[in-house]
Protein backbone atom coordinates (compact mmCIF):
# COMPACT_ATOMS: atom_id res chain seq x y z
CA UNK A 1 0.00 0.00 0.00
CA UNK A 2 2.84 2.40 0.78
CA UNK A 3 4.20 1.88 -2.75
CA UNK A 4 0.91 3.06 -4.30
CA UNK A 5 0.84 6.12 -2.05
CA UNK A 6 4.43 7.01 -2.97
CA UNK A 7 3.64 6.59 -6.66
CA UNK A 8 0.58 8.82 -6.33
CA UNK A 9 2.61 11.56 -4.62
CA UNK A 10 5.27 11.30 -7.33
CA UNK A 11 2.68 11.62 -10.09
CA UNK A 12 0.95 14.56 -8.45
CA UNK A 13 4.22 16.37 -7.87
CA UNK A 14 5.29 15.87 -11.47
CA UNK A 15 1.96 16.73 -13.09
CA UNK A 16 1.61 20.17 -11.56
CA UNK A 17 3.17 23.38 -12.83
CA UNK A 18 6.91 23.54 -12.33
CA UNK A 19 7.12 27.12 -11.16
CA UNK A 20 9.85 26.29 -8.67
CA UNK A 21 12.38 26.42 -11.49
CA UNK A 22 11.74 30.16 -11.76
CA UNK A 23 13.66 30.69 -8.54
CA UNK A 24 15.87 27.62 -8.52
CA UNK A 25 17.03 27.18 -12.11
CA UNK A 26 16.76 30.56 -13.76
CA UNK A 27 19.69 32.92 -13.07
CA UNK A 28 18.81 35.92 -10.92
CA UNK A 29 18.76 38.94 -13.23
CA UNK A 30 20.02 42.33 -12.17
CA UNK A 31 17.56 45.14 -11.68
CA UNK A 32 18.66 46.62 -15.02
CA UNK A 33 18.25 43.31 -16.84
CA UNK A 34 14.70 42.90 -15.53
CA UNK A 35 13.84 46.41 -16.71
CA UNK A 36 15.18 45.80 -20.20
CA UNK A 37 14.07 42.18 -20.70
CA UNK A 38 10.43 42.86 -19.79
CA UNK A 39 8.09 45.48 -21.21
CA UNK A 40 6.37 48.07 -19.04
CA UNK A 41 3.13 46.18 -19.69
CA UNK A 42 4.62 42.91 -18.44
CA UNK A 43 6.03 44.59 -15.34
CA UNK A 44 2.61 46.16 -14.69
CA UNK A 45 1.03 42.71 -15.02
CA UNK A 46 3.56 41.35 -12.53
CA UNK A 47 2.66 44.15 -10.11
CA UNK A 48 -1.05 43.41 -10.42
CA UNK A 49 -0.54 39.67 -9.88
CA UNK A 50 1.78 40.31 -6.90
CA UNK A 51 -0.69 42.69 -5.27
CA UNK A 52 -3.75 40.53 -5.82
CA UNK A 53 -2.11 37.21 -4.92
CA UNK A 54 0.34 37.92 -2.11
CA UNK A 55 -1.92 40.41 -0.36
CA UNK A 56 -4.47 37.66 0.28
CA UNK A 57 -2.34 36.15 3.03
CA UNK A 58 -0.17 38.97 4.38
CA UNK A 59 0.71 42.62 4.09
CA UNK A 60 2.98 43.37 1.16
CA UNK A 61 6.54 44.43 1.79
CA UNK A 62 7.82 47.43 -0.16
CA UNK A 63 9.44 46.37 -3.41
CA UNK A 64 12.63 48.12 -2.29
CA UNK A 65 12.92 45.96 0.84
CA UNK A 66 15.12 43.39 -0.90
CA UNK A 67 17.86 43.13 -3.48
CA UNK A 68 17.21 40.92 -6.54
CA UNK A 69 18.83 38.01 -4.67
CA UNK A 70 16.69 38.76 -1.61
CA UNK A 71 13.48 38.67 -3.64
CA UNK A 72 14.61 35.43 -5.23
CA UNK A 73 15.08 33.87 -1.76
CA UNK A 74 11.66 35.15 -0.67
CA UNK A 75 10.00 33.80 -3.80
CA UNK A 76 11.70 30.45 -3.27
CA UNK A 77 9.80 30.16 0.02
CA UNK A 78 6.52 31.63 -1.13
CA UNK A 79 5.96 30.79 -4.79
CA UNK A 80 4.59 27.29 -4.16
CA UNK A 81 2.04 28.66 -1.70
CA UNK A 82 0.81 31.23 -4.20
CA UNK A 83 -0.46 28.71 -6.77
CA UNK A 84 0.70 30.95 -9.61
CA UNK A 85 1.24 29.61 -13.09
CA UNK A 86 4.81 29.61 -14.37
CA UNK A 87 4.08 32.65 -16.56
CA UNK A 88 2.59 34.54 -13.62
CA UNK A 89 5.57 33.65 -11.45
CA UNK A 90 7.99 34.95 -14.09
CA UNK A 91 6.11 38.28 -14.25
CA UNK A 92 5.97 38.69 -10.46
CA UNK A 93 9.67 37.92 -10.16
CA UNK A 94 10.52 40.37 -12.94
CA UNK A 95 8.41 43.12 -11.34
CA UNK A 96 9.91 42.67 -7.88
CA UNK A 97 13.47 42.54 -9.19
CA UNK A 98 12.96 45.55 -11.48
CA UNK A 99 11.77 47.55 -8.47
CA UNK A 100 14.16 46.13 -5.87
CA UNK A 101 16.95 47.84 -3.89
Amino acid sequence: MLGSYTLLLFLLANCGPHIGKIVTSYPVPTKEQAKTEFTEEQLAQGRTIWQSTCDRCHDLHPETKHTPEGWNRTLRRMIHKSKLTEDEGVLVRAYLIANSK
